[in-house]
């Protein structure tokens, strides 16, 4: 690559399993070398129980949602996490075990203004 930068290989999907290697990811650098969507493997569990784990998925929401990244993620919503304050932030697809499930169900209602979500536009199932 010209300039002396060195490239770096990312995947148009970039794919992060486990929390704790995430806390170091840098997203926008992975944005400026090609990723074009985020997607967690496995189910993600927010909760107080859990802090670094919890840190590092929403840390990795934020800064999706701030670069316009899709995001595709599983999981739930524990004890002593509010689904109500997470409502900037892209919804799990799909609930696995919450104590909450009513409130997670609300935010994947709710529209990602400005974040191309199809939902947004009146044309998704929302």
């Amino acid at each position: 690559m010209s300039g002396g930068r060195t490239a770096v290989p990312v995947a148009a999907v970039l794919e992060v399993d486990g929390f704790e290697p995430s806390l170091d990811l840098d997203l926008a650098e992975a944005v400026r070398a090609g990723a074009r969507a985020l997607r967690f493997l496995g189910a993600v569990r927010l909760s107080a129980d859990e802090p670094r784990a919890t840190l590092g998925a929403v840390r990795l929401l934020r800064e999706a949602a701030a670069d316009g990244l899709p995001v595709s993620w599983n999981g739930s919503v524990g004890d002593g996490i509010a689904p109500g304050l997470l409502v900037h932030l892209p919804p799990p697809q799909v609930a696995v075990g919450e104590s909450n499930a009513a409130d997670t169900e609300e935010w994947r209602r709710r529209p990602l203004r400005g974040l191309g979500d199809q939902r947004d536009t009146g044309e998704g199932p929302g």
